[in-house]
């Protein structure tokens, strides 16, 4: 499956209880639809926000919990920040091939500061892959992973976190901001959104 956090039925909807919409900053939560969708729930990135937010799975306002989707039968299973070392790849391509779900956070213009952006990953190499991209438009999110490559960049120069989850029995709970990874995920949304609430870029 494949959304757009673009397709005009929800990119004006507020992420969460915050001001910021989906259109503008709503990448991982978008890019999490896709994966309850190819697990059998049916849902869309509208529905799926406002799901997170009757079920706890946002914290201050806008900031996605990656464990919340457990309610949902999706267990995060692990996060690596690889800002300043190399990304796993081949623990990427062993979770992909295993069916699990990989999300990965590339830089939306390579090079300079890393302007965070966050892609569902679909197959990967060394050199390149395919992600499904929530910033393109309705039937154009499938693109290359060298798409947000330098052209000096290999795909573990040019991924700068990872998240990991594996398919699990629904237990229908409200996610825990003490699960292993939960406050640092947190963090880690907060500063992206900070970055696209003032302005600085939109994907």
């Amino acid at each position: 499956m494949q959304f757009s956090q673009r397709d005009p039925r929800w990119a004006a909807d507020p992420i969460g209880s915050s001001e910021i919409t989906i259109g503008k900053a709503g990448c991982l939560m978008t890019a999490v639809a896709t994966m309850v969708t190819d697990w059998g729930i049916e849902t869309d990135p509208g529905r799926l926000n406002g799901w997170l937010r009757s079920h706890g799975g946002y914290v201050d306002g806008a900031l996605l919990l990656f464990g919340a989707l457990a309610g949902l039968g999706a267990q995060f299973t692990d996060y690596i920040d690889c800002k300043t070392v190399p990304a796993p790849v081949t623990r990427m391509r062993d979770a992909l091939g295993a069916g699990n779900v990989v999300f990965a956070a590339i830089d939306w213009i390579p090079g300079g500061t890393v302007q965070t952006h966050w892609v569902r990953v679909l197959a990967l190499d060394e050199r390149d892959g395919q992600v499904m991209d929530p910033w393109q438009m309705p039937g154009k999110e499938l693109v290359k992973l060298s798409t947000y490559l330098a052209p000096d960049w290999d795909a573990a120069r040019g991924i700068f976190e990872v998240a990991f989850y594996r398919k699990v029995g629904g237990t229908g709970g409200a996610p825990s901001t003490k699960e292993p990874g939960a406050q640092h995920a947190a963090h880690q949304q907060q500063l992206y959104v900070r970055t696209h609430a003032r302005g600085e870029r939109e994907p």
